[in-house]
């Protein structure tokens, strides 16, 4: 098992998979709670535009495998000078509960420090129990809606708000 910084060129493929892989599972889970439909394809549109937010400097956007095969994805970015925001961490399903979604959350943290954030931040879906307990695991506590957040306030019921102090 292995986390690294995505290489814009030879990773960019597994990177467009494991990204609509997490946003179909995403919009299914949000789209029972609510009845509503999400255009996937915007979502996926959108988060590839803004695929420079997640490289250094100021973010990273990290990848797991494990035998040489992409299993996982995280993101990171700079939303103020002091804190950074994890989205779309993602893993598939036969990579669950083998410790490599800690190892992918530990070395987030270690990106966020080496960016002099001192605080952590993400939303996530209520229905991510497992996450929320890895989460909590090294520390994170829910907290109220943060400003930076690109959720749609209308789905702040179907959310969690979490923060990690990096200090």
């Amino acid at each position: 098992m292995e986390i690294q910084q995505a290489d814009r060129d030879t990773d960019i493929d597994a990177v467009r998979a494991l990204l609509l892989e997490y946003l179909q599972w995403t919009t299914e889970n949000f789209t029972s709670l609510d009845g509503k439909k999400v255009a996937i394809k915007t979502m996926f549109d959108h988060s590839m535009a803004d695929l420079a937010l997640f490289f250094p400097p100021d973010g990273a956007l990290l990848i797991a495998t494990c035998n040489a095969n992409a299993v996982g994805i995280g993101f990171l970015k700079k939303i103020r000078p002091d804190a950074c925001e994890i989205k779309r961490m993602y893993l598939r399903p036969e990579a669950r509960g083998s410790g490599l979604g800690k190892k992918l959350l530990l070395a987030m943290i270690s990106r966020a420090r080496k960016l002099d954030c001192n605080q952590l931040l993400l939303d996530s879906g209520r229905f991510m129990h497992q996450a929320h307990g890895l989460y909590r695991s090294v520390g994170f506590v829910e907290i109220p809606r943060y400003p930076e957040s690109e959720m749609a306030e209308a789905l702040d019921q179907h959310l969690v708000y979490m923060a990690l102090r990096l200090e």
